[in-house]
């Protein structure tokens, strides 16, 4: 007899508009189906992002994060089933939880021929939300009949394009330094020419010739970072036999020189820990390795990526600091930068590593961004970058005049817990630099939870919310903005909530307070949540 499976629902959502869906990644923690039913744009899911595809299904593992870009329309149908799988062993009576799971298979999975598909998950969503009993078990086995249907079509599926696609895009990293044509990788796929670029257009958001390019261009940078190579060497070893043309198509995709790049790579730089990153960035110094992840350093993962040659994990921050430091290890950098608040054993660690230049962790912003400065001899770039950041705040001032005499509480959302969230950022660059008004002058610890008396009784005009993008918290936050008590705070009854990311205010540094002044202005120039 063999192991039996169920999967139990732990939530259903039926999205229909640009406000339901995550442009920030969250947090799975179960298996997530994604089906995609209406709509343009993009999703994530950990590092890899995709255009979307409609009637299709996409699977996000647990402890994987996920989001969505819409398109300039904003409009994208999506339904979201969270489920915890369970096995039953032969021979035994008890069903225990697994997180490894057929349901993988399923993923990128065409459900256009299932019948009446969008019909049924908007059923299960309707069953999701009535509290009776009976309804709750019906929603149940109705999941079991959905995935029976969706492992039946799977195994009938004989359309596989998108694995063809998916084998000639890691042959086409893998043998960048050599020729590469379009007639050879549509034949690696087994498909003519014209199906395959435009089935890799619809797959990849790019053409084959941008994709081999992109890959190139990446590689070319990694070596000018990890390497003293020659340009000579470095465009033949991206596929380019002509250095000149080489040169040209870097310039092109990058908006510098080889030279140009390469000058700012001789020094191999470690960016250990948060924030340190920040603020090399405006020295315009890419660091050669640092944390990198697309939901806990969104920016740098967006902008940098391509750039840095060793990525460390920024999972959860620096919860694989361990990882972290034996990768470090084998990368050999010529120097780190820390912040001096990090373990004992951190510091002894690194300090085998290489040279570590350690940022105080009691000194200000600007302190750590001028010694930064002053250890890569750009003293000048800083303070040029300072009168510019200066220039800003003066202008962010002038800007939001109107909303000057608002009290602003910042706050976030665990769980069911709200605390207190004016950290140093908050209230360095928003209270400080932009001065606004904070609508609380106790010193209430950040740990400890206030309840929502509380938080009417700061009787704030405005409130900047930290929502973390997990299911529980999510869950509650929606059900949170039906209560009475929710309504009658004034923030909300004056259309004054604004959901922030954690990035950039929960980072210390020059570049993410330069994002934060930024922020601020696109949030409260029109004064429209």
């Amino acid at each position: 007899m063999q192991n039996a499976v169920i999967y139990q629902p732990i939530q259903i959502e039926y999205l229909k508009k640009t406000s339901d869906l995550f442009s920030e990644q969250q947090l799975a923690d179960s298996f997530v189906l994604i089906f995609h039913l209406k709509g343009n744009g993009y999703i994530s899911i950990g590092t890899n992002t995709n255009p979307l595809q409609k009637k299709t299904l996409y699977v996000c593992p647990p402890n994987e994060t996920f989001g969505f870009m819409p398109a300039a329309d904003g409009h994208i149908d999506a339904c979201l089933i969270r489920l915890q799988s369970y096995i039953k062993e032969a021979g035994q009576d008890i069903y225990t939880p697994c997180t490894e799971s057929e349901l993988a298979k399923l993923k990128l999975m065409n459900v256009s021929h299932i019948e009446n598909l969008a019909v049924r998950l908007q059923e299960l969503a309707a069953l999701w939300n009535e509290s009776s009993q009976l309804s709750q078990l019906k929603c149940v086995i109705e999941v079991q009949s959905l995935i029976y249907d969706l492992f039946t079509a799977s195994l009938s599926d004989q359309t596989d394009t998108h694995s063809a696609i998916e084998k000639t895009k890691h042959y086409i990293e893998t043998h960048a330094d050599t020729k590469i044509t379009l007639a050879q990788l549509s034949q690696m796929a087994g498909i003519s020419a014209k199906h395959y670029s435009e089935s890799f257009k619809k797959w990849t958001g790019q053409s084959v010739t941008e994709f081999i390019t992109k890959t190139r261009i990446t590689k070319a940078k990694r070596l000018m970072a990890k390497s003293n190579c020659k340009l000579k060497e470095i465009a033949h070893q991206t596929g380019y036999q002509d250095e000149f043309y080489f040169s040209r198509i870097f310039k092109k995709y990058t908006g510098c020189s080889p030279t140009s790049y390469m000058k700012k790579r001789r020094k191999k730089i470690a960016a250990y820990g948060r924030g340190t990153m920040g603020h090399l960035i405006p020295l315009h110094h890419i660091p050669f390795a640092a944390a990198l992840h697309p939901k806990w350093t969104s920016y740098y993962y967006q902008h940098y990526s391509t750039d840095i040659p060793v990525q460390l994990s920024a999972y959860r921050f620096n919860e694989k600091w361990e990882e972290n430091l034996y990768t470090l290890s084998q990368a050999e950098p010529d120097v780190i930068v820390s912040m001096d608040s990090i373990s004992p054993e951190e510091q002894d660690r690194l300090n085998r590593i290489a040279e570590v230049m350690y940022l105080p962790s009691e000194e200000s912003w600007r302190t750590h961004f001028l010694q930064t400065a002053s250890f890569l001899k750009e003293e000048s770039e800083a303070e040029k970058w300072l009168a510019d950041y200066d220039q800003q705040t003066t202008a962010a001032n002038k800007t939001l005049q109107h909303v000057q005499g608002l009290r602003f509480l910042f706050l976030r959302l665990h769980k069911q817990n709200f605390y207190l969230a004016h950290n140093r950022s908050v209230r360095e660059v928003f209270f400080g630099d932009l001065g606004f008004s904070s609508a609380t002058t106790a010193d209430t610890p950040s740990e400890q939870a206030i309840s929502l008396e509380n938080i009417a009784n700061y009787q704030a005009d405005c409130m900047m919310l930290f929502l973390f993008k997990e299911p529980e918290t999510i869950a509650y936050y929606q059900q949170l903005q039906q209560t009475e008590a929710w309504q009658n705070l004034s923030a909300v009854r004056d259309n004054r909530v604004y959901l922030l990311s954690l990035d950039p205010w929960n980072e210390y540094s020059a570049c993410g307070h330069e994002r934060i002044v930024q922020q601020t202005v696109s949030l409260l120039s029109g004064d429209c949540p």
